[in-house]
């Protein structure tokens, strides 16, 4: 028969499709299969490429390595030559850890908890269950039953894992410190608390842990193992810790030598340690209590590692997944790379076409060149290295303008090959360009006004000095708009470009990083404040005539039609009605554990350059939310 549960979500699944939309209250959380969003409202992932390289597990001949919010699958089976065999849907916050075990990955996903991934089959890959921890979700340890989890200030949470798709948190304790990491031995876990060192904690009730010791080291606390009666810690360099009294800690051994470390873990007489820029880090540990450096392999900065036989796997942030030869841990040796070219850090995003380009702050690339013909699965196809990493990015023509230090002019007729063609100016945040003028904002050095008429010789024909900080600039006709930070929006006249002058101004309360000109209305993203609404159909008279407090930091906006979206900080996507300018209404939210630095809107979808999780892709509506997974668990 079936279930009473089933035929409404169905009826209701199928009403939503043929009725108008109507308001709905907000659900508190949303956990749709195959999808983990921390929260959302009206709002609905549709795809999503690129973050940095932070969590990595091993089991068999296959590596799990985190990219942002996403897993990927890798076959080592020779690890010279690692295959990749598919990529998870979004887990909905950036992978801190991972642990693999039989078919299940179990990964700390920052605000979004435990996550727990089906990966039975490789090329499929999809969220079996989530566990919303309190906190921010760093580390995660399984034993039978049970995964422990390092919630940053919310202490340690046991989950009850015995059933995979229904992962139920049954325990926590309020710990001193931030956890980030945590290892289970017996009754005990020992959990690496930052500043607070390590903390011990039982677990014989897992319903009811209770601290019973501590350890309070010279530094911060990140990496931890047990192996018996000893405990390895990272806390001001490497040290072992006997706790055979697990009440009081004492230390054994110290390796101050053997540096930072993030990341440790044992086999044999050795400690593999990701030493964040000191690299991979080999300790012998064959007597615990004079643990001594053996070898040492660099790498940008070595955040996990994960070992498979004779060789490490080392998650490397934005340089991705190092594959190190450890058969002679006195010399470890170079194997391979993994390198997946999405946008890592990404600060912009303008959408053309087919096409989006990513001004990516990640040092591999600057520039980014995105096919999103299929927006459930965008693919990078080329990118552009500038200096140190993009800002902004803005198109004219087969030019993108590239602010990044300078402004690099770069040539996409080929979107495989972007192609450098110039260079100009330096101190460069954000660019505009408007027919054969490219408006610059320069931070404390206000605004140039640059001819790019040919994109070969551009050339500086003006400037003017703004009294704040030039964030961002937008042109509309003869007008350039300077989202100027605490200075608020400065309108320059660029009419004559060789002597650009101020023709008015507005001082908005917080800080002016971004603004979007419609229909005479100036939409300003100003930080702590949300956004603003400046009345500017008399530039020299802007007057504010509404405004929304967004809950985080306003970092940019983009209108379409009656709503604007604003890229919010840590509070991820917000989307308003803005029909009635002067009272704008939130209609719609999506939270993400990054932080959203900017975006764009184009056929209903949002863009976002999200500074952690990548590039997100997002629609606002209210048939798509997706309610009916939260039906299928009422009881």
């Amino acid at each position: 028969m079936v279930s009473r549960k089933l035929c409404w979500a169905v009826l209701i699944f199928f009403v939503s499709g043929i009725m108008e939309p109507v308001a709905a209250p907000r659900p508190a959380k949303h956990t749709g299969p195959g999808l983990s969003a921390g929260q959302s409202w009206n709002m609905q992932l549709v795809g999503q490429l690129g973050g940095p390289m932070l969590a990595v597990a091993a089991e068999g001949v296959t590596v799990y390595v985190g990219e942002g919010p996403s897993l990927s699958i890798l076959d080592v089976t020779d690890p010279r030559m690692p295959v990749s065999l598919g990529r998870s849907v979004p887990v909905g916050g950036v992978l801190q850890d991972a642990v693999a075990v039989g078919d299940y990955v179990y990964v700390a996903a920052s605000e979004a908890g435990l996550g727990i991934l089906d990966v039975s089959d490789p090329g499929a890959a999809v969220v079996a269950g989530v566990a919303h921890t309190p906190g921010s979700a760093q580390g995660v340890f399984v034993a039978p039953g049970y995964a422990y989890v390092a919630d940053a200030d919310s202490g340690l949470a046991v989950v009850d894992i015995s059933v995979p798709t229904k992962p139920v948190e049954v325990g926590s304790i309020d710990l001193p410190g931030y956890a980030l990491g945590v290892v289970a031995e017996g009754a005990y876990a020992y959990v690496a608390a930052g500043e607070s060192g390590l903390r011990v904690v039982s677990v014989v009730d897992p319903e009811d842990p209770i601290e019973v010791g501590f350890y309070d080291g010279p530094g911060n606390a990140y990496g931890v193992a047990v192996d018996g009666v000893y405990v390895y810690l990272g806390d001001g360099g490497f040290r072992v810790l006997d706790v055979s009294n697990p009440e009081e800690p004492v230390v054994a051994g110290v390796c101050d030598e053997c540096g930072e470390v993030w990341d440790i873990v044992l086999s044999g007489d050795y400690a593999y340690v990701a030493g964040a820029g000191e690299g991979l880090r080999v300790i012998d540990v064959s007597d615990p209590r004079h643990p001594t450096l053996a070898g040492t392999y660099d790498t940008w900065s070595a955040n996990h590692v994960a070992l498979l036989g004779t060789h490490a796997y080392v998650s490397d942030y934005w340089w991705g997944l190092r594959i190190v030869d450890v058969s002679h841990p006195e010399d470890p040796a170079w194997a391979s790379d993994y390198r997946y070219y999405g946008p890592w850090l990404p600060r912009d995003v303008e959408v053309r076409g087919a096409y989006a380009y990513v001004a990516d702050a990640g040092s591999q690339h600057g520039l980014g060149v995105l096919s999103v013909a299929d927006p459930t699965e965008p693919e990078l196809l080329g990118s552009f290295t500038g200096s140190f990493g993009g800002w902004n990015v803005a198109l004219a023509g087969n030019y993108a303008h590239l602010a990044d230090d300078a402004v690099w002019v770069v040539d996409v007729t080929d979107p495989k090959d972007p192609a450098y063609v110039s260079s100009y100016g330096s101190a460069a945040k954000d660019v505009a360009v408007s027919e054969n003028l490219a408006l610059v904002a320069c931070g404390d050095h206000g605004l140039r006004v640059v001819d790019v008429s040919d994109p070969a010789t551009p050339v500086l024909l003006g400037a003017w000095d703004t009294p704040g900080y030039a964030h961002d600039v937008a042109v509309v006709e003869q007008h350039a708009y300077v989202s100027d930070g605490e200075a608020g929006v400065r309108i320059i006249d660029v009419s004559n470009p060789e002597n650009p002058t101020e023709i008015g101004f507005f001082d908005t309360p917080g800080f002016a990083y971004g603004a979007a000109i419609t229909g005479g209305l100036a939409w300003v993203a100003d930080g702590e404040a949300g956004l603003r609404v400046l009345d500017v159909s008399d530039p020299a008279l802007p007057v504010e005539v509404g405004y929304y407090d967004t809950p985080g930091r306003a970092n940019g906006v983009a209108v379409d039609g009656s709503l604007a979206y604003i890229a919010d900080g840590e509070a991820g996507v917000r989307v308003l009605d803005v029909s009635d300018p002067t009272q704008p209404v939130e209609v719609g939210f999506f939270e993400f554990a990054g932080d959203a630095y900017d975006l764009a809107v184009t056929a209903g979808l949002a863009y976002v350059a999200d500074y952690q999780g990548g590039m997100l892709i997002l629609r606002h509506g209210q048939i798509e939310r997706l309610y009916l997974p939260v039906v299928l668990r009422v009881r």
